[in-house]
């Protein structure tokens, strides 16, 4: 099984732990060097792409079922990949933007323009994959969008759906098993 879809069945106390780590972080800025805030960067980056690789996981493995039935619509994981890039580049971003802010010049709309693009990539991407489980469950590649806004906010707060959507993830890891997409 590719590591993206093998993410799509961790277990939801590593989101716990993760959550605990993220909400300490900034805690940790307070008396910190410049040790101190490399570590907190990288804690950030680490809670955008668990979840990130989670909903990637989700989407790859339901497209790789509904492949197997001739009912796979139009591939997109390169939306996936644009958010997973710029999640690497927060601390870059942010260093930059602090850097830039006020100079009301071409860098900042620059920087401001790519957090944009940042956000909205990962966004489509918990879209793109709550949309792909539900295609999966319902067995047809067209999905109505407003049949997919339950399972879009559970990924959205996905400390919580990681628990809810466990069962629903094991029947895509059945369907795999079954498909023989795992290998």
């Amino acid at each position: 099984m590719p590591l993206p879809i093998k993410l799509a069945f961790i277990h939801p106390i590593w989101f716990v732990a993760l959550a605990a780590t993220v909400f300490i972080a900034p805690a940790l800025t307070l008396n910190g060097g410049t040790g101190t805030m490399v570590a907190v960067a990288m804690l950030s980056v680490c809670g955008l792409l668990l979840p990130l690789g989670w909903a990637h996981g989700i989407y790859r493995g339901s497209r790789l079922v509904l492949s197997k039935t001739k009912t796979v619509g139009t591939r997109r994981d390169w939306i996936f990949y644009i958010a997973e890039i710029g999640v690497s580049c927060v601390p870059i971003l942010a260093l930059g933007s602090n850097a830039v802010k006020g100079s009301g010049g071409v860098l900042e709309g620059v920087i401001v323009l790519v957090g944009f693009a940042l956000i909205f990539s990962y966004f489509t991407s918990l879209w793109l994959a709550s949309m792909a489980l539900l295609a999966l469950e319902e067995g047809t590649p067209k999905v109505a969008a407003h049949k997919a806004v339950g399972t879009f906010l559970l990924m959205t707060y996905w400390m919580i759906g990681a628990w809810v959507l466990r069962s629903r993830l094991k029947v895509l890891r059945a369907a795999l098993e079954t498909r023989g997409g795992v290998g």
